[in-house]
């Protein structure tokens, strides 16, 4: 009882105390402005429970107070509306696209200032990332910060490499190919680089040139990529024929190897016009050869011609020439002559007398 007694007195002597000494145990309460006390970095919290003030010394606003009674102002916390934001998923975007007001376009039901991660301008990789805002009201008083978080999916953009068709001869070396590279963006450092099976003694026919990235810094996971190859076409290789036109021969003179003397730069057969062995007329001749290589598949075939003189017989008309008739039928010739001579004198004596 005595204690209970003891505790009425504390009280009654609590609520005679002025006014800046009253201390009450509340949980918020709104600044209406006013006066104050303040001691050593401390406010008073004062008034009654029904409208309470504080020291004219704190912003005007919403405050949550811990018992209500002498605190640091650390402990003094403001309580502030949370601004409502609206923002939606953006539609997709393909690699390469910069950010801008289609995907950054959050609204406050208050105004306001948006900052954005990533930020306008900025290039997203290929997959869904995630696009922030930080709200600030323009009443920081009545309003506090807010912000939202929404997905982006980000599609591969399209890249195309076409490897260049091309040719070559049989027994040449490959020569550097070419293509094109068509849908690289941000400025990627992505080249395209060509390749081909075939060597320098690789049969003649068809091979492929196969197109590949040279991506030094990892960027094409940000791509679809289509890699088109070309065709290398390695052709026969054409055959070379040394011939020379041979010297004249004389009438009667059969063809041979001095004068069928073509030469093939590769292995084969060779088919001459006309054959070993004939006999050509006086004049200008003219001698053909068909080449067969050895290799038809890696060598075309071959033809040649050259032109060769035959001469015509000798005719002698001096003393020492080659009489026109040979001895034996001059001779015969002569008996002849004397046979039908003494005949014809014999028929004219019988005639006159």
């Amino acid at each position: 009882m005595k204690i209970q007694a003891l505790a009425l007195v504390f009280l009654a002597s609590i609520s005679c105390l002025p006014a800046p000494a009253q201390r009450y145990a509340i949980d918020w309460y709104k600044v209406s402005g006013g006066g104050g006390t303040s001691t050593n970095g401390q406010y008073l919290v004062r008034g009654t429970a029904g409208q309470p003030d504080a020291s004219g010394a704190m912003t005007r606003g919403r405050y949550a107070v811990i018992g209500g009674f002498w605190r640091p102002v650390s402990n003094v916390l403001p309580i502030e509306a949370t601004p409502v934001l609206t923002w939606t998923s953006p539609a997709p975007i393909t690699y390469g696209m910069a950010l801008g007001p289609g995907q950054l376009n959050a609204t406050a039901n208050v105004p306001g200032a948006f900052a954005y991660t990533p930020a306008a301008g900025a290039i997203l990789g290929a997959g869904t990332s995630s696009l922030s805002v930080i709200f600030t009201p323009n009443d920081l008083v009545d309003y506090s910060w807010a912000t939202d978080t929404v997905s982006l999916v980000v599609q591969p953009a399209a890249l195309t490499v076409t490897a260049a068709s091309t040719n070559r001869l049989y027994g040449q070396p490959n020569t550097a190919f070419q293509g094109t590279i068509a849908g690289v963006v941000n400025g990627d450092d992505i080249t395209a680089t060509y390749s081909c099976s075939a060597t320098t003694n690789s049969p003649a026919g068809t091979y492929a040139i196969v197109p590949g990235l040279n991506d030094p810094a990892g960027r094409q996971t940000n791509y679809t990529v289509n890699l088109v190859d070309g065709t290398l076409t390695v052709e026969q290789a054409p055959v070379t024929i040394v011939w020379n036109e041979p010297a004249p021969v004389a009438y009667g003179t059969a063809l041979s190897a001095i004068q069928l003397d073509a030469m093939a730069t590769v292995p084969g057969t060779y088919a001459y016009q006309p054959p070993a062995g004939a006999q050509l007329n006086p004049g200008a001749n003219t001698l053909f050869v068909t080449f067969t290589p050895a290799d038809p598949v890696d060598y075309t075939g071959a033809t040649d011609s050259v032109s060769l003189v035959v001469t015509a017989p000798t005719q002698n008309t001096g003393e020492t020439d080659e009489p026109l008739l040979p001895r034996w039928a001059a001779a015969g010739l002569a008996a002849g002559l004397a046979v039908g001579g003494a005949g014809f004198l014999a028929r004219r004596r019988t005639q006159a007398g």
